[in-house]
């Protein structure tokens, strides 16, 4: 399974945890089940890639400190070769109000 989403970071200097943005995603919330894929919080395979020129997004994990900067139009991946890696242990920050963070996961 693979899914990926665009998401708008808001407001500057706040941390946005990953699984909480696409639990609030629409297409997550459908009440019926009948159109929404199944999106499990540990993937095998997580890419995020900074898609706004000019802004800085940091990731981190739960502890919120610091984070590692990416810039704009710079990505990176984490993999593992089991659904290892917790959606939930991951923040996002940007130094830019409006930043884009595109998100893509794969899990077995």
């Amino acid at each position: 399974m693979t899914r990926d989403w665009l998401f708008i970071l808001p407001t500057a200097g706040v941390w946005y945890n990953l699984w909480t943005l696409i639990t609030s995603d629409p297409t997550f919330l459908n009440s019926t089940f009948s159109n929404a894929p199944y999106v499990p919080s540990m993937v095998c395979n997580l890419k995020f890639q900074n898609q706004t020129p000019g802004a800085n997004i940091y990731r981190s994990d739960s502890k919120l400190e610091g984070g590692f900067q990416l810039t704009g139009g710079s990505w990176d991946e984490d993999r593992a070769p089991v659904n290892a890696i917790d959606l939930n242990n991951n923040n996002f920050k940007s130094d830019t109000a409006g930043a884009k963070l595109y998100v893509k996961i794969t899990s077995l």
